[in-house]
């Protein structure tokens, strides 16, 4: 019985350290990307900052949120943001495309 509490114990301990992995990729339908209509670059350009910025809310709400409560990103200002971001984005161990995607997503609701 006493092998038997060890071996649960210890299997909970190594699950719970055990590093946690979210998918921050998100999924768009067949239907969506085959589209019969040219886009314009403009709304190519605008499409594209679209699903940077939506990109950054996942990996904002997910990797920040790991080590501390997520402020709201209206409560601060571009510059104040930009400060923030330099400081965090290596401790949340970014890498680079996550990084502009959360800048992207800061940048876009900050306070101006």
């Amino acid at each position: 019985m006493k092998k038997a509490i060890t071996i649960v114990t210890f299997s909970l301990l190594v699950f719970a350290c055990s590093r946690k992995t979210v998918s921050t990729s998100s999924t768009v339908p067949a239907t969506a990307t085959s589209s019969t209509t040219e886009a314009s670059p403009e709304s190519a350009g605008l499409n594209a900052h679209a699903l940077l910025v939506e990109q950054g809310k996942g990996i904002f709400t997910t990797k920040c949120s790991k080590c501390h409560a997520t402020k709201d990103v209206t409560a601060y200002t571009t510059t104040r943001w930009d400060g923030i971001l330099q400081k965090m984005i290596p401790k949340a161990k970014l890498n680079e495309v996550e990084a502009k995607q959360v800048t992207a997503y800061v940048m876009e609701y900050a306070s101006k």
